[in-house]
């Protein structure tokens, strides 16, 4: 064999050699980077699991609510009182997300925003006028007005949009965390349920 076939033989296999190495090299390095992307993918799950429920937007509400009770021709009582009402409203993760994951892009939908919490703040109640003639105001007398009120402050936090703002304060919170995570495309949409 000529000096020149053994030198062609030499620098094909050190070019197969290369080839080969680079080939595994690069298999190596693809199976890392798509194992690397199946644990951030259940990390970004879990975190979101985790939440359950996130709250984005807190308000306060003041009624005035006024009754009067006649029990007989002689007993009767009236009362007007304001009291505050704290409303919550976020979204609720534990009625189910799905997030789905397309290389470097993001795709997370969420429950629609929603009220999570309507409750009267008891130490704000402040008697402005009432009046008792053979009869008693009572402890009893304010929590059914309370409770009946509790719908009306609903009604007007749905129609102020809030629901709506916490479906915009979600989506910034959730598009940060997830670019935080790494992805660079991000999109978060809301579920609606069909009634």
């Amino acid at each position: 064999m000529s000096e020149k076939n053994r030198s062609s033989r030499r620098v094909l296999s050190l070019s197969l050699l290369l080839i080969f190495l680079c080939c595994g090299a690069g298999g190596i390095f693809f199976l890392v980077q798509k194992h690397n992307r199946i644990i951030r993918e259940q990390q970004v799950y879990e975190e979101l699991t985790r939440i359950r429920e996130l709250v984005t937007n807190r308000q306060v509400y003041r009624s005035v609510i006024y009754t009067t009770v006649k029990e007989n021709f002689l007993q009767e009582r009236s009362l007007l009182f304001t009291a505050d009402f704290h409303v919550t409203a976020g979204i609720d993760l534990s009625k189910g997300f799905s997030l789905e994951i397309q290389g470097n892009s993001a795709y997370l939908t969420l429950p629609a925003g929603e009220i999570l919490l309507v409750d009267a703040d008891d130490t704000s109640l402040e008697q402005v006028f009432t009046k008792e003639r053979f009869s008693t105001i009572t402890t009893g007398d304010y929590l059914p007005l309370l409770t009946g009120e509790k719908d009306n402050i609903r009604q007007q936090a749905r129609e102020k949009g809030i629901e709506k703002e916490a479906e915009i304060r979600a989506q910034q919170i959730f598009s940060g965390m997830l670019k935080m995570t790494g992805y660079d495309h991000v999109i978060v949409t809301f579920r609606r349920e069909l009634l």
